[in-house]
């Protein structure tokens, strides 16, 4: 995990992150990672609705539900048609 990390750190591109971040938050129990993941894509761009999604599938994951909800909003603030991210909601 930590390569990938180093990577993405020293080229920090945010679709490239987000493909990366989509991939690992598919794996079970991998939610860490994938925290770090999102964590890095919404500091090169906060309005990252993907991101966001990440972050809520984990927080719910962990029982953490008014920060998933919180999370999930902001996914739809940022694509707002994004069926995906209704149907989380």
């Amino acid at each position: 995990m930590e390569p990938i990390l180093k990577v993405i750190d020293a080229w920090p591109n945010a679709k490239t992150t987000e493909l990366i971040g989509i991939q690992e938050i598919n794996k079970p129990n991998n939610c860490e990672f994938a925290n770090q993941i999102s964590d890095r894509l919404l500091k090169y761009d906060d309005r990252s609705a993907q991101g966001w999604y990440m972050k809520a599938i984990c927080d719910n994951s962990a029982g953490n539900f008014a920060k998933a909800i919180e999370d999930i909003n902001n996914s739809v603030k940022f694509d707002p048609i994004n069926p995906s991210y209704l149907v989380g909601k």
